[in-house]
């Protein structure tokens, strides 16, 4: 039987990759397959900024960031995972194109796991930057 904290990070691992296909190709119902209806998400920035509730909204955000921000995708690559129990948070180097600019970040996502599914996503940005033409 796993533990608690292993059976969290599976259930995370298994979210983040579907929001990763999410982000790069906007294809998000896979990924909102693994949210509680009413799970909460926050974001630093923007018309999204501060924390909301419910499987609706985060999929207008994430519709939002591919289809307006993102046009082109986004590629995460992995740097690191931390975790227990409830919680598990992917540090993220982003790249692509933002409003059709040059764009690269660093950020932290984070899922907070209940059973199969995540309740809640906040994503925590660093300094916004793009790279020279």
């Amino acid at each position: 039987m796993e533990s608690g904290a292993s059976s969290t990070l599976a259930v995370a691992q298994e979210g983040f990759e579907r929001f990763k296909q999410g982000i790069a190709m906007g294809e998000w119902e896979p990924f909102l397959e693994m949210l509680t209806e009413d799970c909460m998400f926050s974001f630093p920035a923007g018309s999204y900024k501060g924390l909301h509730q419910g499987k609706t909204i985060l999929a207008k955000f994430l519709n939002y960031a591919t289809e307006s921000v993102f046009k082109k995708g986004l590629t995460l690559t992995l740097q690191r995972i931390t975790y227990n129990e409830t919680t598990v948070i992917f540090e993220v180097i982003s790249k692509g194109e933002m409003w059709g600019k040059p764009y690269q970040n660093q950020a932290a996502i984070a899922f907070d796991i209940q059973g199969d599914r995540i309740c809640s996503y906040r994503e925590y940005l660093a300094v916004i930057y793009t790279l020279p033409s």
